[in-house]
């Protein structure tokens, strides 16, 4: 039969708690004074293994079941205190003035094992320093390094494990974090570093990012920009690896506003837009000759939709078509790069009117598409030949034909050439009063005859 001993005791004076006491709450044990019904003293809270594990109160408190040990005055937390992991080491230590936290608190690592059951480097270790008063945070707070999850292979070679479980360890992050508080809020300089150098950098006022931050990421790439009351304001920059700027865009009150330019690795001009309180307005492309390749205006996102003018230069010419496309991508209607990603669909599925203008400002031929297929009246202009061709489509397939003359716009007879942009012959067709009327030769990329075609009065007969 087990001997019985004292497991909690108080001692009273006038009906009230007043000296040594010892207390069983509930998986701990809490040795302490108390002075007129109040905690006043030194106190230590044990947590024994038999106690929190099985629930069977311990006759002997071993020093090794000490989590917590500090002093009270008139039941308030005073002066120093530390704290304890189960596994013996001490996890946080600092100063109490009337149950705040006050001056410099510090925290530590504890004791951990790996999957070899072998002590880590980092157990025990000095990871944050905090500094308070009254309770709040005011002033520097470092933190040296942080512990993160990282999954890895399981070993089976436990019994209990399986090889679909999902195992993890906890790995050492050496990255440096320096905030400011005050009155708990974060306020002056922050910096977040690793062993390559900065990551993050800037300033808090009151709890909110305000003038130049840096963001440093992975691949080394920089962006850099003006906060305002934690809205982007500003030129903000992307820059590469060698202090090569890839990006400018402005911003305002937290939104692209004004110009955002994309840049090759050489400082070239690949693409320019102009935002207007976030949206896109107009979006250019650049060739190698930092010359105008694409324009797109009357950008406007509607119903899941976004329709825009397209206009194309090549040499001397330049073709205009307005589209409706489905954007692929969630985000292009707020960044011009997802825009033209975007955007190149409609190239190869064209809907909407299209144009073709030559450097002097003359159109050359213009019409409609409908997914994709020319639809309705299309015009095609020939100043060489001064003959203007009206082309009815339905579905690509064409329906009719009107020859005018240039620029008097009578109906033309005679013989009429097409030509290709390299000047080779595509077909010779017979004309009479606006209509074909007799042989359509169609020409291949040789110039020999490969088709011939019968009209009467612009009706195809077999």
């Amino acid at each position: 039969m087990n001997k019985a001993f004292v497991a909690s005791f108080f001692n009273y004076d006038n009906g009230v708690k007043h000296g040594d006491f010892k207390e069983i709450r509930n998986d701990s044990v809490i040795v302490g004074k108390y002075k007129n019904d109040l905690l006043d003293g030194d106190i230590k809270i044990y947590k024994p293994l038999s106690l929190w594990l099985a629930g069977i109160i311990p006759q002997d408190i071993k020093d090794s079941d000490l989590i917590t040990e500090g002093h009270m005055n008139s039941g308030k937390k005073n002066g120093n205190w530390t704290y304890f992991s189960l596994s013996h080491s001490k996890i946080m230590e600092g100063q109490y003035v009337n149950d705040h936290k006050y001056g410099e608190w510090k925290y530590y690592y504890s004791n951990y094992v790996d999957f070899e059951g072998n002590l880590t480097d980092y157990s025990a270790k000095l990871y944050l320093i905090e500094n308070y008063i009254n309770g709040r945070l005011s002033g520097k707070t470092e933190r040296f390094s942080s512990l993160e999850k990282v999954q890895r292979p399981c070993d089976t070679s436990i019994g209990t494990v399986n090889p679909l479980d999902t195992c993890f360890e906890l790995t050492l992050i050496k990255r440096r974090e320096l905030i400011y508080y005050k009155n708990g809020i974060r306020h002056g300089p922050f910096e977040i570093s690793d062993s390559l150098g900065v990551l993050t950098k800037g300033t808090f006022i009151f709890g909110k990012k305000n003038d130049i931050w840096m963001f440093r990421k992975e691949n080394g790439t920089i962006l850099s920009g003006g906060y305002t009351d934690d809205l982007e304001n500003g030129v903000w920059k992307t820059i590469l690896p060698g202090n090569k700027v890839i990006n400018e865009t402005e911003y305002k009150g937290g939104q692209r506003d004004g110009f955002s330019t994309y840049y090759n690795g050489n400082g070239k001009r690949i693409s320019q837009a102009v935002y207007n309180k976030g949206q896109i307005q107009t979006v250019i492309t650049f060739n190698t000759n930092n010359k105008q390749s694409n324009q797109y205006k009357n950008i406007e996102y509607k119903n899941g939709t976004c329709t825009f003018t397209h206009l194309s230069y090549e040499k001397d010419t330049t073709f205009s078509f307005d589209t409706k496309i489905f954007p692929l991508f969630s985000d292009s209607e707020k960044d011009h790069s997802a825009f033209l990603l975007d955007a190149e669909k409609a190239k190869r599925f064209l809907n909407g009117h299209f144009s073709y203008v030559n450097s002097k400002g003359q159109m050359l031929f213009s019409g409609s598409y409908i997914n994709d297929e020319r639809s309705g009246n299309w015009e095609y202009f020939d100043y060489k030949q001064k003959i203007k061709r009206i082309s009815s489509y339905s579905k690509d397939e064409l329906k009719s034909d009107l020859f005018e003359t240039i620029p008097d716009g009578k109906t033309f007879s005679g013989t009429y050439e097409m030509f290709a942009t390299n000047g080779k012959i595509q077909a010779r067709i017979k004309v009479k009063d606006g209509l074909r009327n007799g042989k359509t030769q169609i020409f291949d990329s040789n110039g020999k005859v490969e088709t011939i075609k019968k009209y009467i009065k612009g009706v195809h007969v077999k």
